[in-house]
């Protein structure tokens, strides 16, 4: 009796500890008229894995009717200078991508530890030397018909390994890679003609990125080169820094995949990636956002986008954004977390009005979320397309939406859901 009528106080309170499975929560409010990022895209990288893309995989991945429809993706220059995957990024490019690329070490002989692995720093007199490389690689990826937006000029510049795992590394700090930036690549690219803009710091998480972004962007000269300012999201809490804020520059985010995979490819793992990118978007303000690898190598063979010939779920909940929330979209304002295991991001695409909704349900149980919208022109209908246990970026009906901006959605257990506006007068 006492446990009743204490689950009926919790009831009529509204708190979640014996709300029943589907009902509704708290109204989530979308505000067009409150406007943050632009969004340029979502990508991956073929590193180590796929170099040639079939034409088969880079429909899966770059189709925006029938795959998951990417627009970006991010190479790897060796140390001699090339890229092993340029095959791959012409298919990406055909496919209407922008590619960009990063290195993750000079060549050996130019370090002063004398390896590509084990960090080591890139010698002073061997500074110019590898920036013309990188410019040099720019210049002939063009020439093949592979313009490239961006050159990184160093992978997670301050990170280094933890034995016994070893890759490709070199070491800076935040003003040896702001002094690389403006005396020698920066001047390299722009000696050669290039519009190629320094994508920068790609730092290994959110956790380092303060330091390296005010070096680059305290330096009015480093900060001329430089494009989006960039970092990797395996460490530290999403945030906007005040000084990326002043300084209009874009935020992207350049490779995140979950790590403590354990050979999982279902909805485990594929629910944090789709909670990072939501974080990523909301609390980062990212324009854009990567998932590291296509396919994975080792020592992470799980954690790819596609196990196989088959997307993993991780791969489908990324096209829940990537697909619809297209380049040139704008976040707008929208309550991030409604009620306990929802998430919320909004887009819009200011010349058609377009509005795209992507909620997160990481709870066990069916949600109803009531959603409102003000300050813009109101959609007619949403289309709604649904990953989960059993569906993969699958459509699954459409909500009409009240004169008043008023609609609730069934969110399904575990999943994510995409609504994509119906515009009025436009066919349904």
């Amino acid at each position: 009796m006492i446990i009743m009528v204490l689950c009926i106080i919790l009831f009529v309170t509204g708190l979640p500890g014996c709300r029943q499975a589907g009902q509704a929560g708290g109204t989530a409010l979308v505000d067009l008229a409150v406007q943050h990022q632009p969004i340029v895209g979502f990508g991956a990288c073929p590193a180590w894995s796929c170099p040639t893309m079939e034409d088969w995989m880079a429909d899966v991945f770059y189709n925006v009717d029938s795959g998951i429809g990417m627009s970006l993706m991010r190479l790897r220059i060796a140390p001699d200078g090339i890229s092993l995957e340029m095959e791959a990024a012409k298919k990406a490019v055909a496919r209407g991508a922008l590619v960009w690329a990063a290195p993750w070490s000079p060549p050996a002989e130019w370090k002063d530890n004398h390896d590509v692995n084990n960090g080591g720093h890139l010698l002073p007199e061997h500074r110019q030397d590898w920036a013309d490389r990188l410019a040099l690689f720019a210049a002939d990826a063009a020439a093949q018909g592979v313009p490239m937006f961006g050159i990184s000029p160093q992978n997670e510049p301050g990170y280094l390994p933890e034995p016994p795992l070893s890759w490709e590394t070199c070491d800076y700090t935040p003003e040896s890679l702001m002094e690389f930036v403006r005396d020698y690549l920066g001047p390299a690219l722009a000696k050669r003609g290039l519009a190629t803009k320094v994508i920068a710091p790609e730092t290994d998480g959110w956790k380092t990125y303060d330091g390296f972004a005010t070096a680059l962007l305290s330096d009015t000269v480093a900060a001329s080169y430089v494009g989006p300012i960039a970092t990797h999201s395996y460490s530290g809490t999403p945030h906007l820094p005040e000084i990326v804020r002043r300084s209009g520059h874009q935020v992207w985010q350049t490779e995140y995949t979950d790590l403590n995979v354990n050979e999982d490819t279902g909805l485990e793992s594929a629910l944090k990636v789709a909670t990072r990118i939501h974080d990523d978007l909301v609390q980062g303000n990212v324009s854009a956002w990567h998932h590291w690898q296509f396919i994975a190598s080792e020592p992470y063979w799980y954690s790819g986008l596609m196990v196989g010939k088959e997307l993993t779920p991780r791969g489908w909940i990324v096209g829940n954004w990537s697909r619809f929330v297209r380049p040139g979209f704008v976040r707008v304002e929208a309550t991030a977390s409604p009620q306990p295991g929802v998430l919320l991001s909004a887009f819009t695409d200011p010349p058609t009005g377009r509005l795209v909704l992507v909620l997160v349900n990481t709870m066990e149980r069916d949600i109803l979320q009531e959603v409102s919208v003000i300050n813009g022109t109101m959609p007619d209908r949403f289309t709604v397309w649904v990953t989960s246990a059993t569906l993969k970026l699958e459509q699954s009906g459409s909500i009409d939406v009240s004169r008043k901006g008023m609609f609730t959605v069934t969110l399904p257990a575990r999943s994510v859901t995409t609504l994509v506006s119906v515009l009025p007068g436009a066919s349904r």
